[in-house]
């Protein structure tokens, strides 16, 4: 059944991912952006370089193409919690899994907040589970 869930959700993210013009320019927005990485870091250098008060605090704005990962599951299409877990702690985690038995399809399920959860399945799996 988390296999067939987890069909849908990715069948139906893929189909929207697609056709949606808010996916499309926001993707667009976030290639720009990443063209312009080393404009920022010159820009940041520059200012680092003319900084007259090395007390004087650096105010950056994050702007949230920095955390963006187009390839990440999208909220409409998962379950899981990003807010009180996120993608990344949750990455941490899963690379602890690589080395065991767990199933592949597992874990995409569980990058969706899809969990199987029995007493047979591996402990470092249960555990992140539990989380």
């Amino acid at each position: 059944m988390a296999q067939d869930l987890l069909l849908a959700l990715q069948e139906q993210e893929e189909k929207w991912r697609e056709e949606s013009p808010e996916w499309k320019r926001k993707l667009a927005q976030y290639e720009a952006w990443l063209a312009r990485a080393k404009e920022r870091e010159r820009m940041v250098a520059r200012a680092a370089a003319h900084k007259k008060d090395p007390d004087e605090p650096h105010i950056e704005t994050i702007e949230w193409q920095a955390s963006f990962n187009p390839d990440e599951p999208l909220s409409a299409f998962s379950f899981a919690n990003t807010r009180s877990y996120s993608m990344s702690m949750l990455e941490e985690d899963l690379r602890d899994l690589r080395w065991t038995s767990t199933p592949a399809w597992a874990i995409q399920c569980l990058k969706r907040g899809i969990a199987v959860h029995h007493s047979g399945m591996n402990k470092r799996y249960r555990m992140i589970i539990e989380r």
